[in-house]
């Protein structure tokens, strides 16, 4: 892991297949595998992980936030969208998979959806100064795509 954080993703991506190796289910070596391909480009292959990673911890909310993070990046919106909603359903105040979706939801010029998807943040959140502050630059965004 510290070399993931130092930069050095293909030596990162080894000490992570390693690992594997001994441990083929442990879910946090799989999202940090999934990450660093993600950071490489290889989207196939940060898919296929972090697939392996909601099969081995079908409630694990942060598996299905980085699989649909990979999905989204590599294009499969539809795909993306499903897994931030499922990681969203493992974790109902999980605030960077609320964002994830509405942010997927703008790119495809879904503005009425990404407002709901905020209105859903804050209901699960509302005490949550992260849940307000999460939508601020949104909505500024919003202004931008919809002329207001």
């Amino acid at each position: 892991m510290l070399r993931h954080r130092q930069g050095a993703i293909a030596d990162a991506v080894a000490s992570y297949t390693r690992i594997l190796r001994q441990h083929p289910r442990h879910v946090d070596t799989l999202c940090l595998l999934g990450m660093a391909y993600g950071q490489l480009g290889q989207w196939n292959d940060a898919v296929d992980v972090l697939r392996k990673a909601v099969k081995a911890a079908p409630r694990h909310a942060p598996a299905h936030h980085l699989l649909a993070t990979a999905m989204r990046d590599s294009g499969n919106t539809d795909q993306a969208i499903k897994s931030f909603n499922r990681a969203i359903t493992c974790q109902s105040d999980f605030v960077d998979a609320y964002v994830g979706l509405a942010d997927v939801l703008r790119m495809l010029g879904r503005t009425h959806d990404v407002i709901a998807v905020y209105d859903r943040l804050v209901a699960a959140k509302p005490a949550s100064f992260e849940a307000w502050f999460s939508t601020l630059p949104r909505w500024r965004r919003l202004d931008v795509v919809t002329g207001h």
